[in-house]
């Protein structure tokens, strides 16, 4: 009966208990125990992050969670919706959309500031500008992030002593 969605069935006891158990088989709440996630993304179209997803989590995948989460694509909403039967793998799988998510800094501006430490930031600024046509800007204002910006912070120190020699020490 299609329209209550119900099976009608007859048979001898035995026969009733096989068909009710081959049911069962086929009857099943997918959704049941499983936990789930719509993740929106903001800087990358859903078809181009879709294949990365299934890299990582798909069947094929030679990851310790392949097949153990089901991506599916939400076009127009430009989001994944992923389910899982673990909660904690959501969590996993939150984690590899939001690194996922980026442009690659194909668009935007980053701002990088580098501590200068064995010389002069404002000649090195301005030998920089000539070199790549940066600008540069001088002074003594606290450091701020442009609004939209992101700031990184870049250090140098591999090989170097920690003990910094005076001029004299080094007879000049």
């Amino acid at each position: 009966d299609e329209t209550r969605n119900l099976l009608m069935l007859a048979g001898t006891a035995g026969e009733m208990r096989h068909a009710l158990e081959t049911i069962s088989v086929f009857d099943l709440d997918w959704m049941a125990g499983m936990s789930v996630g719509l993740f929106t993304l903001k800087s990358v179209d859903v078809k181009n992050i879709l294949p990365e997803l299934e890299l990582l989590f798909g069947e094929k995948s030679r990851g310790p969670f392949a097949g153990m989460l089901r991506v599916i694509p939400i076009e127009r909403m430009n989001a994944v919706f992923i389910a899982t039967p673990r909660a904690h793998y959501l969590e996993q799988a939150r984690t590899w959309v939001e690194r996922l998510d980026r442009d690659g800094g194909k668009s935007g501006t980053r701002l990088h500031v580098y501590a200068v430490q064995n010389g002069n930031a404002e000649k090195i600024a301005s030998l920089l500008s000539q070199v790549i046509g940066a600008k540069t800007t001088g002074g003594s204002a606290p450091a701020s992030v442009a609004p939209g910006l992101t700031g990184a912070a870049v250090q140098s120190g591999i090989g170097r002593s920690h003990h910094r020699r005076s001029d004299a020490q080094r007879g000049t």
